[in-house]
């Protein structure tokens, strides 16, 4: 089972003394039951035989010994597993969340890729029960290989009978597994709506619209529809599974009531002793329930390896080209890098481009770019091509659906564009490494997100205790430039203060226009030569736009720099303003150029303008 080898792989290699336990821990449950089956029949004989007191004790204190051994044993082991266990699945849970991170955008964007990404938390969460049926397997063979050995040895002609009474269970198990797997994907995407539905009613971000609209009573209704179909496929399931693990529970009582009557036929013919039938009856249930045990479990091994497979799949999705690069310190230069860590196998002009950056020249240039998002019809951009120049300050505007977004989501390398190139200082960006491409990037997103962590840790993305004083200090200043530092010292923690009360109950929530100003902060402190802010103060009235634009700009002097705004007074600032239509550049100029042009721009502008006449 392909599944099953791959959970042991990744255990040696996310927590190696993992399987150590796993199979220790099936050796010890699989012995215990030897001494329980062996002792007595000693302890029998001698006290049919010769009856040595000494000897019968010995033999006492071997079964106590070895009970008392297997039970500690036991203990010990399942301890250990647990503890071992839940490093593992915290290890996955990990990775499980840092995979969507690490995902091309258009991958992770993708409905197949969100499914599978719920299909794989079922996975996740199944892992636990899935390790205890492999040692549920495991120690029930090592049961039945020992069980066996001592009918073998005893009785030989038994165990044909035993293995062909277990066999008659088979057509029940194959049912009872095709039940089971037939079980488990139906229920899976039902079981995924229902914790849609559940995460809505936690989510607080959904309660005023879930209030206002009605919108409880609505979701409720399909939560229980939902639910009822749940409870069909269940009803169904659990109906004949009843009916074939009794069949199985019968022919395994049937095959007890033959065993005891050959067995009790022999003690009475004088060819068993009264401890040898003992041993042998203990054996012989041992190893029908070991070999019971073995094909339930196996049947559920089979079935968990159904939940098992979206999970693997999902981790195994593919990697965007770089992720794998060595990361700098964040306190290193771009500069302090490349003589230290630049790779070898970097091509000649790739590094020079990256001391270009690392110098402040930031030459861009999209080469008759085209690109269609996966799921669409049409092309979002169609041969766009325009440059900025390197210190150059450009607005990019036009109408909804322009493709104005949709160029800065290429310009980040969210996605690749089927045809064309964007170039930096003459390279194309997608030979460039990741980690030193975004390093050269400062973007504030129209959606941007806050976490719920102090405030300083959001702006420079760092944890508190790496934080050092000229951190602060920058932060400081950036925080007056952008107006909102009399908010936080205002704060009783200041920049330690919490956003959102998610994981602490001091926590803020600030207002639409502060958080936008944190995430410029962020750009702004992030320090790379290329600012990119699109659409970044949607929530600001005009008059704190044109304040945070202008502070934006003092602030990015010296840095390259694409904004996107629909308020187009703000494109004053720009040393020249491109204007996108339907996923061209149409119009190209400095804002009175534009005016004079009398073309798309204009229209833009006057429209807005007779909204405050």
């Amino acid at each position: 089972m392909k599944q099953l080898r791959e959970i042991f792989r990744l255990m040696r290699r996310l927590t190696p003394s993992l399987p150590g336990w796993i199979i220790l821990s099936c050796l010890v449950t699989g012995l215990t039951p030897l001494p329980g089956i062996i002792i007595p029949r000693l302890m029998l004989d001698e006290l049919t035989g010769a009856r040595s007191l000494p000897r019968l004790l010995i033999l006492a204190v071997i079964l106590a010994g070895g009970s008392f051994a297997g039970t500690a044993g036991k203990a010990l082991c399942k301890k250990h597993t647990a503890l071992q266990l839940t490093d593992f699945t915290m290890k996955m849970e990990e990775w499980m969340g840092e995979k969507p991170s690490r995902l091309p955008l258009a991958v992770s964007e993708k409905k197949s890729t969100m499914d599978l990404h719920e299909r794989g938390k079922f996975g996740l969460d199944g892992i636990a029960g899935w390790n205890e049926t492999i040692q549920a397997v495991g120690s029930a063979a090592i049961t039945l290989l020992s069980s066996g050995a001592v009918i073998l040895s005893n009785l030989w002609y038994l165990l044909p009978f035993l293995l062909a009474a277990g066999l008659l269970t088979l057509p029940c198990m194959s049912r009872l597994k095709k039940l089971e797997e037939d079980n488990a994907r139906r229920s899976v995407p039902e079981n995924r709506e229902f914790g849609y539905y559940c995460t809505i009613a936690y989510d607080f971000r959904y309660a005023k619209d879930l209030k206002i609209f009605r919108g409880i009573d609505f979701m409720l209704s399909r939560a229980q529809e939902n639910m009822d179909r749940i409870l069909k496929i269940n009803h169904s399931y659990f109906t004949k599974s009843g009916a074939l693990n009794g069949l199985a529970a019968a022919a395994v009582e049937l095959e007890t009531a033959v065993l005891f009557a050959v067995l009790g036929i022999l003690l009475a013919a004088g060819s068993l002793t009264v401890g040898a039938f003992t041993m042998l009856y203990s054996a012989c249930r041992q190893f029908s329930q070991s070999l019971n045990s073995v094909i339930t479990n196996a049947n559920l091994l089979i079935t968990g390896a159904i939940l098992i497979e979206p999970l693997l799949d999902y981790l195994y999705l593919e990697r965007p080209k770089g992720a794998q690069q060595k990361q700098r310190p964040a306190e290193e230069s771009l500069e302090e890098y490349l003589e230290e860590y630049l790779e070898e196998s970097l091509s000649p002009q790739v590094q020079e481009c990256l001391r270009q950056a690392a110098q402040g020249v930031l030459e861009w240039e999209f080469d008759d770019v085209t690109f269609r998002y996966p799921s669409a019809e049409a092309n979002s951009l169609s041969r766009l091509h325009f440059r900025i120049r390197s210190g150059e300050t450009v607005a990019l505007v036009g109408k909804n659906g322009a493709g104005k977004t949709t160029a800065v989501k290429l310009l980040c390398r969210f996605y690749d564009q089927q045809q064309g190139r964007i170039l930096l200082n003459g390279v194309d960006i997608r030979r460039i490494p990741r980690a030193d491409y975004y390093r050269l990037l400062a973007p504030t997103f129209q959606d941007f997100q806050l976490l719920p962590f102090p405030i300083d840790e959001n702006i420079l993305c760092r944890p508190e205790i790496s934080i050092r004083e000229e951190d602060l200090h920058a932060l400081r200043e950036t925080a007056q430039r952008l107006a909102f530092l009399d908010w936080v010292e205002n704060l009783p923690q200041g920049f330690h203060t919490f956003l959102s009360q998610n994981l602490t109950k001091d926590g803020v929530l600030p207002s639409g226009g502060l958080a936008q100003k944190i995430a410029l902060a962020r750009s702004v402190c992030h320090g790379g030569g290329m600012v990119i802010m699109d659409e970044p103060t949607s929530a600001l009235d005009p008059r704190s736009e044109e304040e945070v634009f202008g502070q934006m700009g003092r602030i990015a002097r010296d840095k390259t720099c694409l904004f996107i705004s629909h308020r187009l007074s703000s494109t004053r600032l720009a040393d020249r303003i491109l204007v996108m239509d339907e996923g061209r550049i149409a119009e190209d100029g400095t804002h009175d150029e534009l005016i004079r042009l009398g073309g798309v721009y204009r229209e833009l502008y006057e429209a807005q303008a007779s909204q405050y006449q």
